[in-house]
């Protein structure tokens, strides 16, 4: 499968659906673009995206098979719809995610083409420092189980709204 890209939506506006239409039209013939919506509010996929498009129900959060903490989907546990996919789909090299209110005006192919030589393992933006932002209420549940790795990798934080994971 190579690089896929994930549109992770809890609702199908026509906002949406545009922004996913450019996205899926623009990624370029070597990107798989898939929708990846939460069905829990009742909304389900748009007929012209049926079959591109993977639902799942964030009310069962925990049946997804990862230690989880609160009763609820939020805060804490979005990670788990994309986690679960890419255990789904192993071939995947690549796989980013494009939350449903992330927009980028031009091709997306201009956008992931300047990412396809890098071979970090993510590709992020928005990242932290307990320094830069010390009312981040996570900061105290970072560990490492190894502690083998220099304390500046503990203490930073990114939000994920677009990311490029490896599968490494």
């Amino acid at each position: 499968q190579g690089t896929v890209v994930l549109f992770l939506s809890h609702e199908t506006s026509d906002e949406t659906c545009s922004a996913y239409r450019h996205l899926r039209t623009t990624s370029g013939p070597d990107i798989s673009v898939c929708w990846l919506l939460d069905v829990a509010s009742g909304v389900t996929p748009p007929a012209e995206f049926q079959s591109e498009t993977q639902t799942y129900d964030s009310r069962r959060f925990a049946d997804f098979g990862f230690a989880t903490f609160g009763p609820k989907m939020l805060p804490g546990h979005c990670h788990f719809p994309v986690l679960d996919f890419y255990l789904h789909n192993p071939r995947i090299t690549k796989l980013w995610v494009v939350e449903y209110d992330v927009r980028f005006t031009g091709p997306w192919s201009k956008f992931f083409d300047l990412m396809t030589s890098s071979d970090a393992d993510l590709l992020t933006c928005h990242v932290r420092t307990p320094d830069q932002e010390p009312g981040w209420c996570w900061w105290g549940t970072l560990r490492d189980p190894s502690g083998s790795l220099p304390q500046e990798i503990h203490t930073l934080r990114a939000f994920l709204v677009i990311a490029r994971f490896s599968a490494k």
